[in-house]
């Protein structure tokens, strides 16, 4: 869609690359850590999806009044957020899109208690409005899995580029379940073909261990209101 409609009046090609710096050569540190970040973040992130289903189980008994509830809880994560770090709420309440571009462009900025911070209230808040409220799958994700590739990055032979690269391929992994896409996905993110191994072996990894845990409660289907008859079948062919 951007690149085909880039060239007309009025309308511009937009970019999914951070500007992560091309990385040093990837050495045994990079693919060792990267392989067990991937392990622990897919279990992770997975867990977190079990949440959002939870939730959506919640939220159908009573609609109004379960979303309202973690409309709520989501509105008062930001806001500890915001109390217990002095940052902005909207690290956690909105997607993290541009948030990752600012973590990729100075992740130094951020205290360790702060991405401790924001990936304990955004995991919550990413359960709650997955179950209930408007909010994809992918960018929240993508973003908890760069903050915790820049939290561990000080890890003996691993960087912040081969950490984010590595986070952001095995949390996405987890999430959406599309090993192919998410390696097409996250390397455009990362704008530069360095670190595909490491992208790769994340994403493997995730996937597996996903795979291989509880997939928790189904996800229950729309209920009519009370009173409200089926409706009819269509007629167009």
């Amino acid at each position: 869609m951007f690149t085909g409609f880039g060239h007309w009046t009025g309308l511009k090609t937009g970019s999914l690359s951070i500007g992560l710096p091309a990385p040093p050569l990837l050495d045994t540190g990079d693919v060792v850590w990267s392989a067990l970040m991937a392990l622990a973040i897919g279990a992770a992130v997975h867990w977190i999806m079990v949440g959002g289903r939870i939730t959506a189980r919640f939220v159908s008994a009573h609609t109004l009044r379960g979303t309202v509830l973690c409309a709520l809880a989501a509105a008062g994560c930001a806001a500890l957020y915001a109390v217990v770090t002095g940052r902005s709420p909207s690290e956690v309440s909105l997607s993290g899109q541009a948030t990752l571009t600012q973590l990729a462009g100075n992740p130094h900025a951020w205290s360790v208690g702060s991405l401790l911070a924001v990936l304990a209230f955004k995991g919550v808040a990413y359960a709650l409005c997955l179950g209930s409220l408007r909010g994809g799958p992918t960018f929240p994700s993508l973003f908890l899995g760069g903050a915790v590739g820049v939290l561990l990055s000080p890890l003996p032979g691993l960087g912040v580029v081969a950490g984010m690269a590595a986070g952001m391929a095995a949390a996405c992994a987890a999430a959406l379940r599309l090993p192919v896409s998410t390696v097409v996905l996250v390397v455009l993110i990362v704008g530069n073909s360095e670190t595909v191994p490491v992208i790769v072996l994340a994403t493997v990894v995730s996937f597996v261990t996903t795979e291989l845990l509880p997939q928790g409660p189904g996800i229950p289907a729309f209920r009519a209101r009370p009173g409200r008859g089926p409706r009819p079948a269509s007629s167009r062919p």
